[in-house]
């Protein structure tokens, strides 16, 4: 507030404004490939899952959908859809384990 104050007295207002530290600054090439390396890496994962357990791990963790509403939507009981959203969760958590310990080895 006091810096805005500042700004407006200064008659400097409009520059602040184009310049705000709240406006993140455009990724640089390296962050982007960084980004589609990662979205690439959760695509994989997200294959190696069933078609139940991906279905209901994307609503889930992805999409914060809650258990019954899964359940809903997929005409299955609440209960297969923690079982299978457990499941899913377990073999995403491995799969990202063996993802590091091979990137690990590759880079020592």
């Amino acid at each position: 507030m006091a810096r805005r104050q500042a700004a407006h007295t200064t008659g400097t207002d409009e520059v602040l404004e184009g310049a705000s530290e709240d406006r993140p600054s455009e990724p640089g090439p390296h962050a982007s490939m960084v980004k589609a390396e990662a979205v690439r890496i959760l695509y994989e994962i997200l294959d190696e899952l069933s078609d139940d357990q991906r279905a209901v791990f994307i609503l889930a963790e992805l999409e914060q959908v809650s258990g019954p509403e899964i359940a809903a939507l997929l005409s299955v009981n609440v209960n297969t859809v923690y079982a299978r959203l457990r499941a899913a969760r377990s073999e995403f958590e491995a799969s990202v384990a063996r993802r590091k310990a091979q990137d690990g080895w590759r880079y020592r």
